[in-house]
Formats: C-alpha cells, sequence, structure tokens
C-alpha cells in the first residue's frame, strides 16, 4: 500500500489545510517515482511521502487482518525474522555446549536448568550475580589471562598448583568452593554434612535448584511458623537459590583477585566471608519486603527464616550418599536446540 500526503488547497493561495492520498505501486526508479511530488512540492509546500518499501519496513500483513491487530501481526512477524537470524547465531553456542556436557559432568549439571531459571531473580539478585550464573550455565565465562597460556593451574591457592583451571574446579573442586558449599549445606540442612556429599547436593548446588528439605529442618521450620508452614518451606527454598547464586559470584570474584591481583586466602576466610555476605544481603532483602505494604508479611516471614539459617547445626555428622544415576539431559541444553532448530 502506498500512502502519498499533499497539503493541497482550493486555490492558488488556500487559507486551510487539505489532506488527499494516492494509492500506487512504489516505482523501480525512485528519480521517476518522485517527480510529480516534487512538482506538487514546489507547487504547494509541503508533501508528505510514504512507502514500506522505500522506507526499508520488511513486513506487511495481508488486507483480511483487523485494523485492532496489525500491530500485534507486525509484532509477530519482526519477531519471527529476528528468531530466524538468533537460530543461526546459536548454532556455535549449542554445538559446544552439547559437545562438554557429553564428558564434562559438571557442565551438564550446571546447563540443567531452564531459561527462565537461569534469569530468574525475583528483585533478589544484582545484574552482576544474574549475569555471572548466566555465564557459567552456557559456558561463557572468559577464563583468559596474560600467563595462562605457560601456565593453567588454578591460582587461588598455592596447593591447586598444576590443577587445571577450569570451571567444575573453579566453582566446586577447589578447597574454597568446597568450604563455601559446605557452610551452606551445612546451614541450609541444619545438619554437619560428611564426605562424600553426594550427587543430589552437587547438582542443587550447581544449577541452584533447591534439594529435598531433610525431614529434621521442615520440622524446624514448622516450630517457627506453624501456621505458614507452605510459605516457610517456599522462602527455605529461596535461600538456596540466592545464597547458591551468591557463592558462584564469590567464588568467581576470588577467582579474578588471585589471578589479577595475586590476592589469595584461605578456604576457611574465603567461606567466612561468603557467608557474612550471604547473611547481610538476605538481611537487606528481607529489611526491604518488609516495608512494602505488599510484601510485608513475605519480608516478615523470611527474617524468620533467616534467624532459623544462621544457628549452628547440633546433629551429628552425617553421610549424604552418592547416587550413580545418570545426570538427566541439561534442561537449557534441550530448550537452546529446540529454538535453534524450530525455524532454522
Amino acid at each position: 500500500m502506498h500512502h502519498l500526503f499533499d497539503m493541497n488547497g482550493p486555490g492558488p493561495r488556500c487559507n486551510k489545510v487539505e489532506w488527499s492520498g494516492g494509492e500506487r505501486e512504489l516505482a523501480t526508479n525512485s528519480d521517476e517515482d518522485r517527480s510529480i511530488w516534487d512538482l506538487r512540492l514546489r507547487r504547494h509546500g509541503v508533501v508528505f511521502y510514504s512507502h514500506p518499501g522505500h522506507h526499508g519496513f520488511p513486513w506487511a500483513v495481508a488486507e483480511s487482518v483487523a485494523n485492532l491487530a496489525i500491530r500485534k501481526a507486525i509484532s509477530r512477524l519482526a519477531f519471527t525474522f529476528h528468531k530466524r537470524l538468533l537460530a543461526v547465531a546459536l548454532r556455535p553456542l549449542v554445538r559446544r555446549l552439547d559437545a562438554v556436557c557429553d564428558f564434562d559432568q559438571w557442565q551438564r549439571a550446571a546447563a540443567n536448568q531452564d531459561p527462565a531459571h537461569v534469569w530468574k531473580h525475583a528483585n533478589g539478585l544484582s545484574d552482576h550475580q544474574v549475569w555471572t550464573c548466566y555465564r557459567i550455565a552456557t559456558k561463557q565465562l572468559n577464563l583468559y589471562h596474560a600467563g595462562r597460556p605457560a601456565d593453567n593451574s588454578c591460582r587461588a591457592l598455592s596447593a591447586c598448583h598444576g590443577c587445571k583451571e577450569t570451571p567444575a574446579h573453579i566453582f566446586w573442586d577447589c578447597p574454597k568452593a568446597r568450604a563455601c558449599w559446605g557452610q551452606l549445606i551445612t546451614h541450609w540442612t541444619g545438619e554437619k554434612a560428611g564426605r562424600p556429599w553426594g550427587e543430589r547436593r552437587f547438582v542443587g548446588s550447581v544449577n541452584r535448584h533447591a534439594p529435598e528439605i531433610p525431614s529434621k529442618q521442615r520440622l524446624r521450620i514448622y516450630h517457627m511458623l506453624p501456621e505458614d508452614l507452605e510459605a516457610g518451606v517456599a522462602v527455605w527454598k529461596r535461600l538456596w537459590f540466592i545464597m547458591s547464586s551468591i557463592c558462584l559470584t564469590h567464588l568467581w570474584n576470588e577467582r579474578n583477585d588471585a589471578v589479577f591481583r595475586g590476592v589469595q586466602s584461605k578456604p576457611l576466610h574465603s567461606a567466612a566471608r561468603f557467608w557474612a555476605l550471604g547473611i547481610r544481603h538476605l538481611t537487606a532483602l528481607a529489611k526491604r519486603e518488609h516495608r512494602g505494604p505488599a510484601t510485608a508479611v513475605a519480608g516478615a516471614i523470611m527474617h524468620t527464616c533467616i534467624d532459623l539459617f544462621i544457628l549452628e547445626p547440633r546433629d551429628g555428622p552425617i553421610s549424604l550418599g552418592d547416587s550413580h544415576d545418570k545426570l538427566p539431559v541439561p534442561e537449557l541444553l534441550s530448550w537452546l536446540r529446540s529454538f535453534q532448530t524450530s525455524l532454522a
């Protein structure tokens, strides 16, 4: 559809504005197409010229589409167009993730989350924390530094010299990571975790899905919140999501401090900093929610859960046992593969 508008009047000197529109196909020769309207421009002063082909607008809808639905239909066309472009760009990422997840158990566990979970924050995480967790899930963290070609060992601890620096080492195998996760698992379960930690907690730590709450800890939550057990359990699982996100970000920041600033710290000191940072973050979040009328109850429940969360467990060490079941197909990889191939 080609709309050409000119300001025209009944005589050579008009004292009003009249709008008239014409329809015709866009000429292949733009100079020829404009010649008539250039003449009108010289005569009457103003010409409004509009055509989708002239302005490079790539989408058009059928005449049968109602006027109220045109905007939605064009938006859908734009989404489909850019989705096709994104499918091409995603192909290398999907192939790389697919290859890595076949032999790297840690990355397979990290990718076991859908996009909604990867980007989930519920106003409880900073942009940097969300960004770091996203990069971990898609294996897009940049481990390169000037000394890496000569020595790719972990720089976080002297004891890690000779251990290749990989995401699995940074976020799980390193003694710093073990100390931080041990602190979180111990307080969240209410039980002093013994070794081995077990695959369920391993996967929950990596992909931030809360493990099953032990029956003793669930009973403690019930004693603290007898009338809001369901809400208390939901907040308790939220504590795991937030604290595990903070733990991953903390370990990445500590790695960067060791690589680029030469700062090293003992595992217990690193765990203490992580714990202080996490509790301060949770407390600030609970205060903010408690002040809002719509979230006051949720904030009060979070305050109660934090009070239980910081208590030192009294139970003796337990063995969490290892499961030899194969990890499920990573949700993120399955979603990306389906998205990439849907319109490829």
